[in-house]
């Protein structure tokens, strides 16, 4: 019986503009949660909340980007990289 409720409720998140993904984001991030925490193969992500999913703000994570840039140092004279290696950047957001 879960089917009806999340395809009606990924129905009406998409008549509101949002991509199936994005409904899709949107009902996962706004399931009452039951059993194990989290998904789990008895009760899935959970029970679908359709007034959550349609009212709340949208969810969307953020986006976990973990991959280090590179730099590569490059001689001005011939364009021969000369080192080439992984740096680790952090950076701080205050207000």
């Amino acid at each position: 019986m879960a089917s009806p409720h999340v395809s009606g409720t990924g129905a009406l998140l998409m008549s509101r503009g949002l991509t199936a993904a994005q409904a899709r984001t949107q009902i996962d991030g706004t399931t009452t949660d039951l059993g194990f925490a989290g998904f789990d193969l008895y009760t899935g992500q959970g029970r679908v909340d359709a007034l959550a999913a349609t009212t709340d703000t949208p969810y969307f994570p953020p986006i976990l980007d973990t991959t280090p840039p590179t730099v590569a140092l490059t001689s001005l004279a011939d364009g021969y990289v000369i080192d080439q290696r992984f740096v680790i950047v952090t950076a701080q957001a205050g207000r």
